[in-house]
């Protein structure tokens, strides 16, 4: 195996908004942009997306022809996409990372040539080989149906003589406080394996099987309030000699600011919080209204008039 060094990127989610913002839309954009941008500064040899490329199976044309722009970039400079669909990507009528693939930008892990149905709960992974860099890649894409027997029933074999990398995008149970919302244990996935490209989880974590990194790089961008309040920075991983290093990328600042509403009545809470807006320095502000009102209850405040 050669030197070799690749992004490993996951929930770019291209097409989100939140908060109610149509800015919102255009950071997630941004910020795609932004992990293309580093990527060719870095020169790495080849990318892979663990899932959630988009944030809808039927994105709108724009967003479309925004990614297209932006894989082209990557493609005119010899640096190959792998990618599986995540559980945003597919929809009824297929995914629209066929398409890119259709086109060559990308090297669709999800499509038929790399994965076989044997049988009703069977999948076997051929998976591809970057013979440049003796790599073996393959993936299994966000499907929920019967998962655990899914895996249970997997068949994919390492490759001798190359560096092993097998992509998905299910939640672990062994993540921490990830409670009922976990889709398999770290034990059900293929062994063998140098690297394990996770996706779905959309928080930063470094996990371990045997000897090997299981990475989640989380969401390029914040998809709600719980990442606001719990990730201090968005990016993805560069893995170099088989070591990830992350990098960080450049978010929209948000700020959380709690409103002491105290025996307060409703009519006098939202000009408090106008007062707060107004002093605002930039970013997207949250505000959390504690305490308890002198008269009325929560439900008379007028929100419209805040927002």
């Amino acid at each position: 195996m050669g030197a070799m060094k690749f992004a490993h990127v996951g929930d770019t989610h291209l097409g989100a908004t939140n908060f109610k913002l149509k800015e919102r839309e255009e950071d997630f954009l941004r910020a795609f942009k932004q992990f293309v941008d580093k990527c060719l500064e870095e020169k790495v040899d080849f990318v892979v997306h663990s899932g959630d490329l988009f944030d809808k199976p039927r994105p709108p044309n724009y967003i479309l022809r925004f990614c297209l722009k932006q894989l082209k970039r990557l493609h005119k400079n010899n640096v190959p996409f792998f990618v599986i669909p995540g559980s945003h990507d597919l929809g009824v009528g297929g995914s629209p990372i066929s398409i890119l693939d259709e086109v060559g930008y990308v090297i669709n892990l999800g499509e038929e040539g790399f994965i076989k149905e044997e049988g009703e709960k069977k999948l076997k992974l051929k998976g591809y080989k970057l013979e440049k860099f003796k790599v073996f890649i393959c993936g299994l894409p966000g499907i929920r149906a019967r998962i655990k027997k899914i895996y249970k029933n997997l068949e994919v074999q390492p490759q001798d003589g190359y560096y092993n990398i097998f992509v998905f995008h299910h939640t672990l149970s062994n993540i921490p406080q990830i409670g009922p919302y976990a889709d398999i244990d770290i034990s059900m996935l293929p062994k063998g394996f140098d690297y394990y490209a996770a996706g779905h989880y959309h928080s930063r974590t470094q996990l371990q099987y045997g000897s090997s990194p299981v990475n989640y790089p989380g969401s390029t961008e914040y998809c709600d309030l719980t990442e606001v309040e719990n990730d201090r920075e968005k990016g993805f991983f560069i893995v170099e000699d088989g070591k990830a290093r992350w990098v960080k990328l450049e978010t929209r600042k948000f700020v959380i600011q709690q409103v002491n509403c105290n025996n307060l009545s409703p009519l006098q809470i939202p000009e408090l919080c106008r007062k707060i807006i107004r002093e605002n320095k930039g970013g997207i502000l949250i505000l959390r209204l504690l305490g308890r009102l002198a008269s009325g209850n929560k439900s008379e405040i007028n929100r419209e008039i805040i927002e």
